[in-house]
């Protein structure tokens, strides 16, 4: 039985200049180098939704690994532009870590956030509830 970490959900967004022709083209292009790129990573269950102008994709990786994850951006960046936007959001299934991954213009950005332990989340400070403004004036009774 394999363990999988991590679950990437990935979203690329086609332009609207793009003519439908051009749109499932780029469409096919996309998907075969998306399932090249995370065959390579090792991901399993991948997984394509055209939606529109929008193409979804998941999978399920092995590994908690940043250069792994680096290294699927690196492949893609460059044959995202002229047309192409993408986000990658990897969750760890242990909701320990999030990463985000923006790829525009050949380039790509990180954003990584730590989530605190299930236990401190009773330790952090009390959300106090809001009580109405005094000076608001009550409904009327009927």
């Amino acid at each position: 039985m394999s363990f999988h970490k991590i679950e990437l959900f990935g979203h690329v967004v086609y332009s609207p200049d793009l003519s439908y022709d051009d749109l499932l083209a780029r469409e096919e292009e996309v998907k075969t180098l998306v399932q090249r790129v995370l065959e390579k990573a090792a991901g399993d269950f991948i997984h394509f939704e055209a939606l529109g102008d929008t193409l979804r994709f998941q999978c399920l990786l092995p590994d908690e690994h940043d250069r792994e994850f680096h290294a699927i951006c690196d492949e893609l960046a460059p044959h995202v532009k002229n047309g192409l936007d993408a986000r990658l959001l990897l969750v760890d299934k242990d909701l320990d870590m999030l990463y985000f991954y923006s790829i525009s213009g050949g380039e790509w950005q990180e954003a990584v956030i730590g989530l605190p332990p299930a236990g401190n989340l009773t330790r952090t400070r009390p959300v106090k509830l809001g009580k109405l403004p005094t000076d608001h004036p009550k409904p009327k009774k009927r």
